[in-house]
């Protein structure tokens, strides 16, 4: 009996040990995060796959658009939300929606912006409780938010960051 005490205290052990090693840190996620959106920021666009009356853009395998109008776009994957959002009066290179976002909270865990072939895009992430973070990704007059856990955030960040780079506007 002593002995199968000692063999379940060393595998509960050996288990919290474990645990830790295995759980992404906040400090790798943002790192991550940043290096993904700059990524898709500095690459081509990718090639259009959806198209509504107003924008034409590349949309991420199991992603779909559950609702649009001018200025919106609803985007699900599973059961998450992801909130597209234009102001076409705004071009690549304004920084109207970044700051207007900055005015709207101080608390950013990382606040991160880019500049290439004159386009300025950012990444925003802010804590919203326990596990759960909002993520702000844009260029210029476009931008795309959701909510997400901690191990999605890197992932998230990037595909949204794709989907933001590929808009392309059509003529009116």
């Amino acid at each position: 009996m002593p002995r199968r005490k000692l063999m379940i205290g060393l595998v509960l052990l050996c288990l919290l040990l474990l645990l830790p090693a295995c759980s992404t840190s906040l400090r790798k996620e943002k790192e991550a995060a940043a290096e993904g959106v700059e990524e898709a920021f500095r690459q081509e666009a990718k090639e259009a796959n959806q198209k509504t009356e107003d924008i034409s853009f590349y949309l991420p395998a199991g992603m779909i658009v559950k609702s649009e109008d001018k200025y919106n776009h609803l985007i699900q994957k599973g059961s998450k939300m992801f909130i597209l959002f234009i102001n076409p009066n705004e071009d690549s290179k304004s920084k109207v929606l970044y700051q207007t976002a900055k005015e709207g909270s101080k608390d950013y865990l990382l606040d991160k912006t880019f500049r290439a072939d004159g386009r300025f895009g950012y990444l925003l992430i802010q804590k919203l409780k326990d596990d759960l973070y909002e993520v702000v990704v844009g260029i210029g007059g476009i931008k795309m938010t959701t909510e997400t856990e901690l191990s999605g955030l890197s992932k998230d960040a990037k595909s949204m960051m794709e989907i933001v780079r590929s808009i392309k506007m059509e003529k009116e």
